[in-house]
């Protein structure tokens, strides 16, 4: 809700403190997470965003292709 109003630094602490609780679920954690990259690329932090983006893939690496027949 405030990257899209514009208050991207605001979107960007209130994800950074919310990834920071340890009650975290893994689907929580890791949706947190790519809002966060969001945050970053909209700031122009390209760099942070694609390191984020890429942490996230290590740790969920995506499913294996299905086979047709």
């Amino acid at each position: 809700m405030f990257r899209r109003k514009g208050d991207v630094d605001r979107a960007i602490q209130i994800h950074q403190n919310l990834l920071a609780r340890p009650d975290l679920s893994r689907h929580d954690f890791l949706r947190i997470q790519i809002a966060l990259a969001k945050d970053y690329f909209a700031i122009g932090l390209l760099d942070r965003a694609e390191k984020l983006l890429l942490e996230i893939n290590q740790q969920n690496p995506p499913a294996e292709p299905r086979q047709k027949f």
